[in-house]
């Protein structure tokens, strides 16, 4: 299991760089619109790295419940990376939220 989170943190290293850097370098930011883009195009890369590792879990999870058999250890572990794929899910509708946030704090303190 440790094996595999580290897999997930090491997948999520590797994806943020090429997710921040994906945007060309262009003026500064000179109005609240831009950095609003700037989040939602950084919070859409992570949701979907987020969802991608879902469905990489979910299917490790399935592949276990089906080579677990009686062995209750291996059930386990398969429980273990279903919960895991569900904390990746609630973790990027949270993201996407804080994105929304972000953006109704900014759009109301430019205009207030």
């Amino acid at each position: 299991m440790r094996k595999q989170l580290l897999l997930v943190i090491m997948l999520a290293v590797v994806l943020f760089p090429v997710a921040s850097s994906a945007a060309a370098p262009g003026p500064i930011v000179t109005k609240p619109e831009q950095v609003v883009n700037i989040i939602n195009y950084a919070v859409r890369w992570i949701y979907t790295a987020f969802f991608v590792i879902t469905v990489i879990y979910i299917l490790l999870a399935a592949y276990k419940f089906l080579r677990g058999g009686d062995n209750p250890k291996n059930i386990e572990d398969a429980k273990k990376s279903l919960t895991y794929a569900v904390i990746a899910i609630i973790i990027a509708l949270f993201a996407t939220g804080i994105s929304v946030l972000i953006e109704n704090f900014l759009k109301t303190g430019a205009t207030g």
